[in-house]
């Protein structure tokens, strides 16, 4: 690959840290792993040194990247709901649930979340990953708060809950191989066969279904 030239205006140093972060869930996707500095640099064309230009460390990529799908996320369950001509509480699990798939990533990435990104992450990005991050599920709350007659930090709890149903049960139902080879999965009793938005339907129209508190 040609070497990219450097990155001087700030519309080029977005459209950099763009190709870095596309670069990395590229490989992510690919390999289900975190991949090294170095590997995003080769897939990039870059040095490695240039990526510490825009990112402090490996963490701080994968939280900018994870930050990136909880946005999507939100915007999709927002832009289902608006568009819907009424809303419950079942109408709302359906959307949680289908706009986790607009992000192929938002779960398998955040399994690596608590046990290696932030742990290893900077204060600084791992707070700056917190806020963000509480913003988002704080106006998810507050624009569903009044459609379901819920208070603000009722409905903000709820959709804290959801993603930790979420991911959970995806956690339960994707287990490491060999059991995840799908001869073995068959073959294998109990929750290695869970159907997990089966079961992550059933458990978040319970949750949102559920009286005011």
């Amino acid at each position: 690959m040609e070497p990219l030239k450097r990155a001087r205006q700030d519309w080029q140093k977005e459209a950099r840290e763009r190709h870095i972060l596309d670069s990395a869930a590229a490989l992510f996707t690919a390999s289900g792993r975190l991949p090294a500095m170095s590997e995003v640099a080769e897939r990039a064309g870059l040095a490695k040194g240039t990526l510490y230009l825009y990112f402090r460390g490996r963490e701080a990529l994968w939280l900018e990247l994870l930050n990136g799908c909880f946005e999507r996320w939100v915007a999709a369950i927002s832009e289902t709901l608006t568009d819907a001509a009424a809303i419950d509480g079942a109408a709302v699990a359906r959307a949680i649930i289908d706009s986790a798939g607009v992000d192929p990533m938002l779960i398998p990435l955040s399994t690596y979340n608590a046990t290696l990104i932030e742990p290893n992450a900077g204060p600084v990005e791992a707070e700056r990953f917190k806020a963000t991050t509480a913003d988002l599920i704080g106006a998810l709350g507050r624009f569903l708060a009044p459609r379901l007659g819920l208070a603000e930090a009722d409905a903000t709890r709820r959709v804290l809950l959801s993603y930790a149903m979420l991911l959970g049960l995806w956690q339960v139902a994707t287990p490491v191989p060999p059991i995840r080879d799908p001869e073995e999965r068959l073959a294998s009793p109990g929750f290695w066969t869970l159907d997990w938005k089966r079961e992550a339907a059933l458990g978040l129209t319970a949750l949102w279904t559920a009286p005011a508190h």
